[in-house]
């Protein structure tokens, strides 16, 4: 990274700088702190049976206008599911940032993030779907629901409650517990969290410390 923009508190720069760190495999998943596994995944739920990338979540497959893709300073979501894991290659996630060279050395001069700067993400699976449909293909959001669940944390007590049973019913293979809480979080509700994520995850991973 450039010592000239550093530090920086904002992931659109990061998210720009994933494919050199050292040490990566060509190709691997990019998930936020927010996202879980609740069951075994497999190859087949990142890639197609020929390996392409599962650009996952869309709602058409892509923008409709490779135009307005081209020309469009601020990159949009491509449909409804816009929390997923990513499966990132190195390579082209190389290609999306050098396609747009000017937009993206404006959005590394600022230290946070803020709407008008272009969100790695949806750049790089745009372009996945403009450009490169030889290595992607789009997993519309419908399919994605078979196996992936967003839920947004509220200060709700008895919604949660409701939520988090569902949630032990459905064991989705992928989901994101998105804090919504903002700066006064229920406790009532964090209990019911907690407890969910203690029933459901008992043992410590590898990378725990003991705090």
């Amino acid at each position: 990274m450039d010592p000239v923009i550093l530090p920086t508190f904002n992931s659109n720069t990061i998210e720009s700088h994933l494919h050199l760190i050292p040490g990566l495999t060509p190709q691997f998943l990019y998930i936020n702190d927010d996202f879980l596994f609740g069951r075994t995944t497999a190859v087949a739920d990142f890639f197609t049976t020929d390996g392409r990338i599962k650009v996952l979540g869309t709602l058409v497959g892509e923008h409709p206008s490779f135009r307005i893709f081209e020309a469009r300073h601020r990159i949009v979501s491509l449909g409804f599911i816009e929390h997923t894991p990513i499966l990132i290659d190195r390579a082209l996630l190389a290609e999306a940032i050098a396609s747009r060279p000017e937009a993206i050395t404006a959005t590394r001069t600022h230290r946070f993030r803020s709407d008008d700067q272009v969100r790695m993400d949806y750049l790089y699976r745009q372009y996945l779907l403009a450009r490169r449909r030889d290595r992607a293909v789009a997993e519309p959001f419908w399919r994605l629901l078979r196996y992936h669940w967003f839920h947004k944390i509220m200060n709700r007590t008895p919604a949660e409650r409701r939520a988090f049973d569902r949630l032990r019913q459905l064991r989705p293979k992928l989901y994101c517990l998105n804090d919504d809480q903002r700066d006064r979080p229920n406790p009532a509700v964090n209990a019911i969290v907690l407890d969910f994520l203690q029933e459901l995850y008992p043992q410590p991973s590898s990378f725990e410390n003991d705090a």
